[in-house]
Parts: C-alpha cells; structure tokens; sequence
C-alpha cells in the first residue's frame, strides 16, 4: 500500500488516503473551521477598538491550511495577548477550556485612517511647535493612531525633543514637556518643613520642567541650592 500512495500524484494519494482510512477523514471534517478561529480573533479585535472608541482597520494573517484543532466542548474564548491593546501587529489568544484544552495565537495588523500633523518646515530640537508650523492632511498609519496628535490644541505645553524635517508627520513620542522656567529666570524659592515656610527671590541656573529638580541662586545669600519645579514660577526645597 505504501508503494501505491508513493507513485500516486499528491491529491489522488489524499483522497485514497482518506477512502482507506476513515478515521483520517473523520479527523479532518472535525477539525475547527479556520474561518472559527479568525472569527473568534477578530471578535476581540473589533471589541478592544469599540472601547477605545476608535475605529480600526483590521487585516488577519492566514491561518495554516494545514492546522488540525480538536473541536472545543465549550464556547472560545480569545484575548489580545500582552498588554491587552491595540498595536502595529497585535496577538490574540484563541482558547479552547473544554474536555480537550489547546490554544493558539492569531495575528492581526492594525491600521487606521486618521487626520495627522506635518511639518511645513524642518524645526529644531526644543522647538515649541504652534499651529504655523503643521498642516493637517489624511493618513493611513500603524496602529489605532493614537500616537498621532489630530490638532495643535494638544501642543500646549509640548516642545520637540527630536528635529522634525519637512513633510515629517509629528508623533507623540518626538514630544516632551516644555520647560515652565527658563534659566536666568526670577523664581521664588520656598523652603518648607511641616508647617514651617520660607519664601526668597532666587535666579534659575538651569531651565526646567514641572518635576524637574534643578539648581538656583538664592538672590540674598547667592547660596545655590536644588529644588523642585512647581510650577512657571515657583521651586521648591525640602529642609
């Protein structure tokens, strides 16, 4: 028999192998439909993007034609692996908890259409960008775009921490936040211990960002000491 299966052509020696063999063919007409699993990963796709409230484009890799999963007893189960979110190329788990236990792991590359930010001119690192700077166009990108500010409004307070070419699409993360003191700046210096407080004139030595621990000259005394930004004209020591 084995000699016959060798000289027949590789479809021919399938379907004599499940003719002969009717266990081979029950396991194959009972295995989980593909079409099941990509189902069951989608379904966790498209509900993690309606929390998020953001609509998503969602493209399901091929699954193995030649993958044989045990039928389940129970409903799948499927969640996004890791962290639990949306990404460029995001995993779901696909579970089966029944009498016989497996899972397997489905990807999906995410996409959304979403307005986007780019520069109309190259901008230096530090540089505080204002509305002057962008124009807003349509993009298709990776992931859900939540890394892609829609507006200026959400510039305030922001500054590059990475030169920006023309035609650059601005991302969150060439972005930090703009120092609130400038070095050579008047700040009041406040010194506290419990319910005790001492306010002094001092001079920033260093630009600073709400947080930022950073040095100034105490206007009377010239002592330099480190303290806490508070906020665009206050820093704070702990005595």
């Amino acid at each position: 028999m084995n000699t016959l299966y060798r000289y027949l052509p590789p479809l021919i020696a399938t379907l004599a192998l499940m003719l002969l063999h009717p266990t081979a063919r029950a396991a194959q007409s009972d295995a989980v439909p593909l079409e099941t699993l990509r189902a069951a990963a989608d379904k966790a796709l498209q509900a993690r993007a309606q929390a998020l409230g953001r609509p998503v484009n969602i493209s399901i890799n091929e699954l193995d034609p030649r993958l044989r999963l045990a039928p389940c007893s129970q409903p799948l189960e499927s969640s996004i692996s890791g962290d639990g979110e949306l990404h460029d190329y995001t995993s779901v788990a696909i579970r089966c908890q029944g009498s016989v236990r497996w899972t397997i792991y489905v990807r999906a590359a995410i996409t959304s259409e979403v307005n986007v930010l780019t520069a109309r001119g190259s901008l230096p690192r530090g540089a505080e960008p204002a509305a002057a700077d962008f124009d807003t166009t349509r993009r298709t990108v990776p992931g859900t775009g939540a890394d892609y500010p829609a507006d200026t409004v959400a510039l305030r307070g922001l500054r590059l921490k990475m030169p920006l070419a023309a035609g650059e699409v601005l991302t969150r993360t060439k972005l930090e936040t703009a120092a609130v003191i400038r070095r050579g700046q008047k700040v009041t210096l406040v010194a506290r211990d419990g319910g005790f407080e001492i306010r002094a004139s001092a001079v920033a030595l260093a630009d600073g960002r709400p947080s930022e621990r950073i040095r100034v000259q105490n206007e009377n005394s010239h002592q330099v000491v480190e303290g806490v930004v508070r906020d665009a004209s206050l820093v704070e020591v702990t005595l």
